[in-house]
């Protein structure tokens, strides 16, 4: 590099230092320039561009700095990590490999091969390579805090509380950190303290969605629900694209009353992703609320194509088909039900629903008693089926035939 190209460089290096992106992809460019054969300042070209959220051309940028230096490993993990981001992570995981093999010392190397085999769904790879990165940096936050997503999505939920937790305590002013403690925190039902979490995250970062979201969902399990609507409709204000920000208000609508305004909460989802299992479940549950069972039932059965274990999916489907009078084929998705959750009361109160409806009244006996059993036992516990119990009763109330299209 000649000497006013690496003046350039240097002066981009620190503007990127001091959060100036635009003011240092100029003076990149201006290195670039004055020796164009140099990947140093294609390098940093590539990572200001990826922090303006111009994927596409830091990938050009990345590729550059390859050609002009191919035994550089941050290019390649600058690549990889593009790569990941526009949802190619089996080509990420190509790029991540290949700057590994070049410096195998670099713990971002490993965590960011993590991201991508996360992406590809292999978790239990990718919680090996957040461990190497810790092994070599156990002082850096970021393995913490995306090995504790892993872990989260593995239902291990205590391991991911203790790996959030430790991500805090080494970068407390991490919003994004305080969101994913407050996700894992509502998954034990900690619901006041995934408040404060959520909290937390919006002191500092009052615009940051995910947290608006989550504290929409905990306001809404603890039956708060003009409180959940509120933090909802902030979600949709500043995201409108999320379908999840839809779907969570699409529920709280519904336990208001407002049935239309629902609907049209939960189709928006579903027209922003068509494959959101929440958001087909939620609408059928609302179907089922109107008498349109029929409709429901196709909700909850496109909600368990696209999660074979979604709890609420299979509830919705055996209820549904008791609604029916279909107690045979009710029993199959609500034992799913409680053999994916031993704990979910409201399952064993309709299993043992079905169970007397096929005359097996010592089965339909146990079932009964295991779901007293479980409310006794969690008499102050939030109920996040929200609605539940009500689809359950309408079967004895509003029972009718069988249909032949259903």
């Amino acid at each position: 590099m000649n000497e006013e190209a690496g003046k350039s460089n240097n002066r981009a290096n620190a503007l990127m230092d001091q959060g100036r992106i635009d003011e240092a992809l100029a003076l990149y460019e201006q290195s670039i320039v004055l020796d164009p054969t140099d990947p140093v300042p294609w390098n940093g070209k590539g990572n200001a561009l990826e922090d303006l959220d111009r994927f596409e051309e830091a990938l050009d940028a990345y590729n550059r700095a390859i050609e002009l230096d191919p035994e550089d490993p941050y290019p390649w993990n600058g690549r990889a990590n593009v790569l990941v981001i526009l949802e190619r992570p089996a080509d990420g995981l190509d790029a991540y490999d290949r700057a590994i093999a070049i410096d195998e010392q670099d713990p971002y190397h490993w965590a960011g091969r993590g991201n991508a085999l996360f992406d590809l769904g292999r978790r239990q790879e990718a919680l090996e390579c957040y461990d190497r990165s810790l092994a070599i940096d156990p002082s850096d936050p970021y393995p913490h805090k995306v090995r504790g997503e892993v872990l989260l999505s593995l239902d291990r939920i205590h391991e991911s509380l203790a790996a959030f937790e430790r991500a805090l305590e080494l970068a407390p002013d991490e919003a994004g950190y305080w969101v994913a403690r407050g996700r894992a925190l509502s998954e034990v039902n900690r619901l006041e303290e995934a408040l404060d979490s959520f909290a937390r995250a919006l002191d500092l970062d009052a615009e940051l969605v995910d947290a608006w979201r989550g504290r929409g969902f905990a306001l809404y399990w603890l039956g708060r629900d003009e409180d959940s609507l509120q933090a909802f409709e902030r979600a949709v204000d500043l995201d409108p694209t999320v379908a999840a920000n839809w779907q969570g208000k699409g529920c709280v609508l519904r336990e208001l009353g407002y049935a239309t305004e629902a609907l049209g909460a939960f189709r928006l989802a579903l027209i922003l992703d068509p494959n959101a299992a929440d958001a087909w479940s939620g609408k059928g549950d609302l179907l089922f609320d109107l008498e349109r069972q029929r409709e429901a039932l196709e909700a909850y059965r496109q909600a368990t194509v696209l999660a074979p274990d979604h709890l609420d999916g299979l509830f919705g489907v055996g209820v549904t088909l008791l609604f029916f009078g279909r107690a045979g084929e009710a029993r199959i998705p609500l034992e799913k039900v409680v053999e994916l959750d031993s704990a979910d009361a409201s399952a064993w109160r309709a299993l043992g629903d079905v169970m007397g409806e096929l005359g097996e009244t010592d089965a339909a006996a146990v079932a009964a008693d295991r779901a007293t059993a479980i409310e006794a036992a969690r008499s102050t516990a939030v109920d996040r089926s929200r609605g539940r119990l009500r689809r359950w009763l309408a079967h004895l109330s509003r029972r009718c035939g069988d249909p032949a299209e259903s």
